[in-house]
């Protein structure tokens, strides 16, 4: 009975991953030579913009999205720091114009 439930378990699992994964698109991310930071810009089907980071073990615990326009319509650069050290380059993305 216990072996049933957990197949039952994972298979649903197995069956929501690539469907949650789907809903959102990654706009531009960045990952550290190593792999232990990354960090991104992803943006879902409802067309909310999500900034997300990423560690391989719990380096820090606090850090800083900084958000600036850019010059031009609707142009956005994005950096994440810890302190006042940046983690990687900063990412550029650009909004749809409004229909």
């Amino acid at each position: 009975m216990r072996w049933g439930l957990l197949l039952a378990l994972v298979a649903g699992i197995a069956a929501v991953a690539p469907a949650t994964a789907a809903d959102t698109t990654r706009v531009k991310s960045y990952c550290s030579p190593s792999g232990d930071v990354c960090y991104g810009i992803f943006k879902n089907d409802a067309g909310i913009y999500r900034f997300r980071l990423t560690l391989a073990a719990k380096y820090f615990s606090r850090y800083r999205i900084c958000v600036l326009p850019l010059r031009g319509p609707r142009g956005y650069r994005v950096t994440w720091r810890r302190g006042t050290k940046r983690l990687g380059p900063s990412l550029t993305f650009y909004l749809p114009a409004p229909i």
